[in-house]
């Protein structure tokens, strides 16, 4: 009788396929993703921790095209080079439940990271347009920073267990601990960033760069760096960057019109900070929503340079990227109606990062995150996509609201979050993982 082997992961969600050149890639092979927030950053920590417990993980953009045995054949290949079998690999799905996917003949296990179910109104006929149901393949799942598990389809209840939160920062883990990390001294790495301010930015450029995989910086950051060089050198001194995550897979995120209102103050003519708009779950389709914040914050700003210079699109494509954006940013603003905000905010304070957070007023969230900002101005969004037409009630902050955070995020030294988790954390989650998968 052959003797239980460990299993091989393949992990997909909701990816670019031009990042691709395979139809299944270990995660290492895989460059040019942004390796901050999002499924890719989901993907690389996920990888790092089961690699501590000794199994290997693999990518695929499209697990739904392994169905015919010439398909399966290339899976089967794909893992016989780590000494397994087709019938060794275990599929975990990352992403929004409405857009999970199945790899037929293998274990299906969904990993929520999404704090809560999307609340609104819809009008489809596709089941899976509420958020809230998974295809009946799935009858295991992690709930990893998320909320509860989506039912499957077949009303049936999907076996879970919670991973620690430790796991968010496994591909961070350096040495021993994360000292080396967070309490390095400022290191000149712009050229590891793809950054434009809004004045600068050229839509075909910043798409071939990320297409070829290319890492440059716009003249207005190199200037943002200059001014601020020796306060970097400090570890206690502001930073210059807010950075304001935009999640582009919420259909009803609140960063555009957020980034939107900070362009019209006054003070950000004479503003010594900037904001760092971070876009992440992007794909091809997703990319025009850059393209349209980018010529709406310009018609707000009426062509005011000096305000433009102030707004960067920012994207981390490596380590390398992920640690100078934890050089350069003195709080990050998350959104509690963006359904990875927990998961995101697990990720700042693993990389010492202050967190605010953007929720309805009267919330207490525990010392959690550094401080809130009130959103009581209430929004309806309308979205039509391929699960239909939904709407969806959120709310954002009033403008005095957002003038106030800018005011004391900026007024004080850096925020310092939670402290990070350990390294044996992290191993003794994985190998909490790593039973739950072979089972």
């Amino acid at each position: 009788m052959d003797e239980k082997r460990d299993p091989i992961v393949v992990c997909s969600a909701p990816l670019d396929y031009s990042l691709f050149c395979n139809c299944v890639e270990p995660v290492g092979r895989i460059s040019g993703t942004q390796s901050l927030l999002g499924y890719e950053a989901q993907i690389r920590a996920l990888a790092e921790a089961l690699n501590l417990v000794s199994i290997d993980t693999l990518i695929s953009a499209a697990p739904e095209i392994f169905y015919a045995p010439q398909s399966l054949r290339q899976l089967d290949d794909a893992a016989s080079q780590y000494g397994r079998r087709l019938s060794d690999v275990v599929h975990l799905r990352l992403g929004p439940p409405r857009k999970s996917k199945v790899l037929r003949g293998t274990p299906n296990i969904f990993i929520n990271t999404e704090q809560s179910s999307e609340v609104g109104s819809f009008v489809s006929r596709n089941p899976f347009a509420s958020n809230t149901v998974l295809p009946a393949a799935f009858r295991k799942g992690i709930s990893w920073g998320g909320g509860r598990m989506p039912t499957t389809i077949d009303n049936q209840t999907v076996e879970t267990i919670v991973a620690d939160e430790s796991i968010t920062a496994a591909d961070l883990y350096s040495g021993s601990d994360f000292s080396s990390l967070i309490s390095s001294q400022y290191a000149r790495h712009p050229e590891s960033l793809l950054a434009s301010s809004v004045e600068e930015f050229n839509q075909d450029a910043w798409r071939l760069a990320i297409l070829r995989k290319q890492v440059r910086t716009s003249r207005d950051f190199s200037r943002l760096l200059v001014a601020w060089d020796r306060k970097l050198n400090n570890q206690l001194a502001p930073r210059p960057g807010i950075l304001v995550p935009w999640n582009l897979a919420d259909p009803a995120s609140n960063v555009p019109d957020i980034v939107t209102t900070l362009v019209t103050f006054q003070i950000m003519k004479h503003f010594n900070h900037a904001i760092f708009i971070y876009p992440f779950n992007a794909n091809n389709s997703s990319l025009a929503n850059i393209d349209s914040l980018v010529n709406r914050l310009r018609h707000q700003a009426r062509g005011i340079t000096e305000v433009l210079q102030k707004f960067f699109i920012v994207r981390a494509p490596g380590a390398s990227g992920v640690e100078f954006i934890q050089q350069i940013t003195q709080i990050a603003l998350l959104q509690e109606a963006d359904p990875e905000w927990k998961w995101s905010l697990q990720r700042f304070d693993a990389l010492g990062i202050g967190s605010a957070l953007i929720a309805p007023s009267g919330q207490d969230f525990n010392g959690t995150v550094c401080m809130t900002v009130a959103a009581t101005e209430p929004i309806q969004r309308r979205t039509h996509d391929e699960f239909g037409e939904r709407f969806f009630n959120t709310a954002c902050p009033e403008p005095l609201a957002l003038a106030e955070f800018l005011h004391v995020a900026c007024g004080q030294k850096r925020w310092t979050p939670r402290k990070p988790p350990s390294a044996s954390s992290i191993y003794d989650s994985a190998t909490a993982l790593k039973s739950f998968i072979s089972t």
